[in-house]
């Protein structure tokens, strides 16, 4: 559905260039890869880089490069969509906003992805008392609008469901 919804948009042409900064293991990058886009996965984490190439090897059409968002090695207006899938929070803003601008084509975007708990549901709301809850995320539009590299910020949110159990 995201990947769908920023074609819709306009933020990411047929075949697009995809960085997905913080690209961990590859599942962010997988959807982009599916639907028919080349996707640069940047990521300080060797081992975490190396989950990634072997978990996305089927793609031809990915590439992971060792990199931060403060300083991700890519060509200046080289990508068309940055997106940063559950990593976002990691970054120093004020040294990422800058590298990602860099990054992006004119008329490029960013796609802050995430996934939060429904604590609607009282068992995943009880989940939440064990674990943590998210009470304390802040809104990352805050920092996009302030930063002044970016304008309109949306949002959009997606449901999906994950099977948990006790083992889980």
């Amino acid at each position: 559905e995201l990947v769908s919804h920023l074609e819709t948009l306009g933020a990411l042409p047929r075949a697009g260039v995809v960085a997905d900064i913080g690209v961990g293991t590859g599942l962010s990058a997988e959807p982009f890869l599916a639907a028919g886009h080349r996707v640069i996965g940047v990521e300080p984490n060797a081992p975490m880089r190396a989950a990634g190439v072997e978990y996305l090897a089927r793609f031809s059409t990915y590439e992971a490069r060792d990199g931060t968002a403060e300083a991700t090695g890519l060509e200046p207006g080289s990508v068309d969509l940055v997106i940063a899938g559950q990593a976002f929070h990691w970054f120093d803003h004020d040294k990422a906003l800058p590298e990602i601008a860099r990054v992006l084509r004119p008329g490029g975007h960013l796609a802050l992805v995430w996934n939060q708990r429904d604590e609607r549901i009282p068992w995943v709301r009880r989940l939440g008392r064990i674990i943590g809850t998210q009470e304390q995320l802040r809104d990352p539009a805050e920092v996009l609008v302030a930063s002044k590299l970016f304008g309109f910020v949306d949002q959009k949110s997606f449901k999906t469901w994950q099977d948990v159990n006790r083992a889980t």
